[in-house]
């Protein structure tokens, strides 16, 4: 009688969890990473391995050690969030984190909503601002929308840039067949350990991912000169009059010193309205940036690669894994061409930081010093007035700025 009992509340016991499971499954879904939903019996035991056996989960306690260490794991999982504007160098920042193996990385994922965008499709800032809050929440539970996989598969670089991305799409004809459990198990094997980054998106849209979803996230927020963007923004949009002309056209004459250009290029007003508008919101302190933003010049991580890099590790609580210290020392050093292709990211870094000293004419510099000089003080860019100082590779253009323990 008493054994049979005790077999009783066993069974009691395993359907009250089982009907506790069914119910998290339906009411909070993602919470829980894909492979635990689709067999409870299944655990994180390592970086690639789920290993929990038929007679460990017997038990309703054992069941339940099974979702607690599930929802642990992915709690204490890293979103590294790289955010800067357009070509301000984070693809090749970025590129210490796509080298890392126990990273998934994600090139530009905003980028798709940004096409719908200019197309219309997205009339309002309110529903782009939603879009993207939407993907992100999304993308850092290791879920892949099927829009997502769409614009992957419509953009290259998106499948080219990304160690994680390129080989699902190369077994699913350039990712137009891919599902999104390919992508969903890839995220999973490394711990849902993710980094991604955009030009795409301001650093408050995170907000509610620390908030409300109290996900772990690192956000490294790129900055860099503005005259060095301008010039790379010149040789960007430039490009097929240099191939038909054999020259660039000036800043003024491709319209990249007005505030909208009707071509929708990117413009440096707006460049300097953005590290305006972001600067002036995190010298406010709000308290959920606090352990989880950095600030970055790119001209800092130009001048000391490996230094910076391993700060970044260490900011992003990860050890810095040894093939990425090669991969920098081989793809940084003073040996490398000095003119890096378009979202290229082998460069002489320290060269490729000041190169707008023999680009720009004094007239663009002046100009482009008048539109951002606010945050050019803040950042702590020298500013340059004559046409000695230009070519005079002695003369500083970096100094120290505050920003208290939020400076990388």
């Amino acid at each position: 009688m008493l054994s049979n009992m005790k077999r009783l509340a066993g069974l009691l016991v395993l359907l009250i969890g089982s009907i506790l499971f069914i119910l998290l499954m339906y009411t909070n879904v993602d919470l829980i990473p894909q492979e635990i939903t689709k067999n409870p019996k299944r655990l994180y035991s390592n970086r690639n391995t789920f290993s929990t056996s038929r007679k460990n989960v017997a038990s309703g306690e054992e069941f339940k050690k099974v979702l607690s260490s599930a929802f642990a794991r992915q709690s204490k999982a890293v979103k590294v969030m790289l955010v800067g504007r357009m070509r301000t160098g984070s693809t090749f920042i970025g590129e210490i984190l796509n080298q890392n193996r126990n990273l998934f990385y994600l090139f530009e994922p905003l980028h798709w909503i940004d096409v719908q965008k200019r197309k219309g499709l997205l009339n309002e800032w309110t529903s782009f601002k939603a879009e993207t809050l939407k993907l992100l929440h999304d993308l850092s539970k290791c879920v892949f929308p099927s829009s997502f996989i769409h614009g992957t598969a419509m953009w290259p670089l998106a499948r080219s840039k990304s160690k994680d991305v390129s080989p699902i799409c190369k077994q699913s004809s350039a990712c137009k067949k891919a599902e999104p459990d390919s992508f969903s198990k890839a995220c999973a094997k490394v711990g849902g350990n993710i980094a991604m980054k955009f030009i795409r998106s301001d650093i408050e849209v995170l907000r509610s991912l620390v908030e409300e979803e109290h996900t772990n996230v690192k956000i490294i927020h790129l900055v860099r000169d503005p005259r060095g963007t301008a010039n790379s923004r010149r040789s960007y949009y430039g490009k097929k009059a240099l191939r038909l002309n054999g020259s660039l056209p000036t800043l003024g004459k491709m319209g990249l010193l007005i505030e909208n250009n009707p071509r929708r290029m990117n413009t440096i007003p707006q460049l300097c309205q953005w590290m305006r508008n972001t600067l002036s919101y995190a010298i406010k302190r709000p308290k959920w940036l606090e352990g989880r933003y950095k600030i970055l010049r790119y001209e800092d991580f130009s001048v000391n690669p490996l230094e910076m890099t391993e700060k970044i590790y260490k900011f992003i609580g990860l050890p810095l894994p040894t093939n990425v210290k090669e991969w920098l020392v081989s793809n940084t050093n003073s040996q490398i061409s000095k003119k890096p292709t378009l979202f290229s990211t082998s460069r002489n870094s320290s060269y490729t930081a000041t190169s707008w000293r023999s680009s720009l004419s004094l007239e663009e510099v002046l100009h482009v010093q008048h539109l951002c000089s606010d945050v050019m003080a803040e950042l702590g860019y020298v500013k340059i007035y004559n046409e000695a100082d230009l070519i005079n590779s002695s003369v500083p253009l970096l100094t120290s700025f505050e920003f208290g323990n939020f400076i990388l």
